[in-house]
């Protein structure tokens, strides 16, 4: 059995390499070509055609030139060739966000309504803020893994009540199931986007987030959720709804990392795609992704929010980003929530 499996990997692997040698008999003078071939084999991709892979070279090539204007945009963040540089920006705002864009996932208002053109408030930050760092407390659990859903939003409601929780309890948060809310929260749109406000609202109807455990993840393999199989006795946490804690203010977005916890946060990520290192200045305002904000640092000279995303550890800086605080990057403070009465 193990014999059989080492040579289907290897023909993967020798057809893999095929096809791009094939490619490369028409392509290989692009400078472009060798960093692409690199990228290829550094992520194990497998294209199943010599007209697929030429496809991916060309957004490949198209991904690097909108590496050098958003450097330029943003001279204090680095971005580059990661995991997500053969995919376009249409595709990876479907597979890898949180909101469908035809049609609006049920009881969302006002995380729907930014992504309609109506202008946000902004109210920017007065002062410097003190450094806070609820991961490095213990009050978070480790980076996850959406994958190829877009239930981001499902990811920062869970990430909220763990860390409620966490903070309740002093220390130790649980590991809960974002998938029992891409399943059966049927007010939102599972893969297809949704509110975290609403995910929060939804374990509160429901009684309870079962533990990963009992509910592991698979949509992110599937792109798509599941049967609904949540079971009261798996139950690992428990909340009584949301709470709006900021609607564009930075002010009260600060306070609150400094004296409550790591509440939800949502943003406009459409530039986060290729995102290496560093603060993040330059951002627009189409909410379109939601994450959970952990805290505030000032490692890289100037303050910035330290928020952590759910598309694992080898994207950003360890599955984070740092957003500059003065100027509401991304719209950071537009979106914020929290769960209230989290309970283990």
């Amino acid at each position: 059995m193990k014999v059989v499996v080492f040579l289907a990997l290897l023909v993967a692997a020798v057809s893999a390499r095929d096809v791009l040698s094939t490619l490369a008999k028409g392509v290989g003078h692009d400078p472009q070509w060798p960093s692409f071939v690199s990228f290829a084999l550094q992520y194990g991709r497998k294209y199943p055609s010599v007209t697929e892979a030429a496809q991916r070279f060309q957004i490949f090539k198209t991904n690097e030139a909108r590496n050098v204007e958003l450097r330029k945009l943003n001279p204090f963040a680095t971005f580059g060739v990661n995991k997500f540089a053969d995919i376009s920006q249409d595709e990876f705002r479907r597979t890898h966000m949180g909101l469908n864009m035809t049609t609006k996932p049920k009881n969302m208002p006002k995380f729907w309504k930014h992504k309609h053109d109506i202008p946000p408030v902004k109210r920017n930050a007065q002062g410097v803020p003190n450094d806070v760092d609820w991961f490095a407390a213990g009050m978070c659990t480790a980076v996850k893994d959406q994958g190829q859903c877009g239930s981001c939003w499902a990811f920062s409601a869970t990430e909220t009540i763990e860390s409620a929780i966490a903070i309740k309890q002093g220390g130790n948060p649980p590991t809960l199931a974002p998938e029992e809310i891409v399943d059966c929260d049927t007010n939102d749109g599972g893969c297809n986007g949704g509110d975290p406000r609403s995910g929060m609202n939804f374990v509160a109807q429901e009684g309870g987030l079962d533990t990963e455990n009992s509910y592991p993840y698979t949509a992110g393999q599937t792109g798509s959720g599941g049967q609904c199989a949540f079971q009261q006795s798996s139950v690992g946490g428990d909340d009584s709804g949301a709470s709006d804690v900021s609607d564009g203010d930075e002010n009260a977005l600060q306070s609150f990392l400094q004296s409550s916890g790591p509440p939800s946060v949502c943003v406009d990520a459409s530039s986060w795609q290729s995102y290496t290192g560093g603060v993040m200045t330059s951002c627009g305002c189409s909410i379109d992704h939601a994450v959970q904000a952990t805290g505030i640092t000032s490692q890289f000279g100037q303050p910035a929010y330290a928020v952590r995303n759910s598309w694992n550890t080898n994207w950003g800086v360890n599955g984070f980003i740092y957003l500059a605080i003065g100027q509401n990057t991304c719209c950071v403070a537009n979106e914020v929530s929290w769960a209230n009465g989290a309970a283990p």
